[in-house]
């Protein structure tokens, strides 16, 4: 069918806008000029720059953000998580805080340098539900550290991804340190953590699923509508110093955006016997 000259006009806002954005002249996160801005621009009506800016949300271009406006969408670095991960995280408890303190998951899932990233975490003391209850196997109603974390490279003011952790709360009632968000991160993460109250990481598991994101989510990631995250279900089991009792110590929820994320497992084969 032949467009009309509406959408000829939307399309050819759509295009313009694109080329800015490829060109630089928008970059990542800036913000666009308002529809009543653009319609002047073009002597259109704001619907018409409106339908644009929707073209431009449906092909990831750009994104909303409630209250504030259209932006570029973001550009945050790809992130690839290999199982290796834990166990390199494993290896590196025992060095010392300067040497723990130049890797962690953010570096190891981007490949970028400490410096290049900004942390951000909060704690709350929250009460198990029945699943997570379950999950530690304790009561509900038992106390939890739960602990939500983000990263920012580059600048961005994009996370990589949103993580939150549940701790059973006898585990950092043994070490007060463990209760302060401003030593995040942690040089050596949770499993250097661990370890300062006689816990010895021998097992995680990792359920790994595809949804769609949810509204809050979408925004926070910097994801256009109906975008698919990966949620990554970690369950981390412990062994106890004074005793040797195996136990889930540590629960978490990672969401990855989908578009950006790529998964490796290397799982070792036991030998056939002779």
């Amino acid at each position: 069918m032949k467009p009309t000259t509406g959408s000829s006009v939307m399309r050819r806002i759509a295009d313009d806008v694109r080329e800015k954005v490829r060109a630089g002249v928008y970059k990542p996160e800036d913000k666009l000029p308002t529809s009543k801005a653009l319609a002047a621009e073009y002597e259109v009506t704001a619907k018409t720059v409106e339908r644009a800016y929707d073209l431009l949300k449906e092909t990831g271009d750009i994104v909303g953000r409630r209250g504030a406006g259209m932006f570029v969408a973001p550009r945050p670095p790809a992130i690839h998580r290999h199982s290796d991960r834990h166990q390199t995280e494993k290896d590196r408890v025992h060095l010392t805080d300067q040497e723990r303190s130049t890797w962690g998951a953010a570096e190891a899932t981007t490949k970028l340098p400490t410096d290049a990233f900004r942390f951000e975490a909060e704690f709350s003391n929250v009460l198990a539900d029945e699943k997570l209850a379950e999950i530690f196997g304790i009561d509900v109603g038992a106390r939890l550290l739960r602990r939500d974390f983000r990263s920012y490279a580059g600048g961005s003011s994009i996370p990589q991804g949103l993580t939150t952790s549940f701790l059973p709360y006898d585990i950092p009632s043994r070490n007060p340190e463990l209760f302060d968000s401003s030593r995040e991160p942690w040089p050596g993460g949770t499993q250097h953590q661990l370890s300062t109250v006689g816990v010895e990481v021998v097992e995680v598991t990792e359920d790994i699923a595809a949804r769609d994101a949810d509204p809050d989510e979408a925004e926070e990631l910097g994801l256009p509508e109906r975008s698919t995250v990966m949620v990554i279900e970690k369950t981390t089991v412990g062994l106890e110093s004074d005793g040797g009792r195996r136990r889930v110590v540590d629960y978490s929820v990672v969401l990855l955006p989908a578009a950006r994320t790529r998964l490796t497992y290397r799982i070792p084969l036991a030998p056939w016997s002779s």
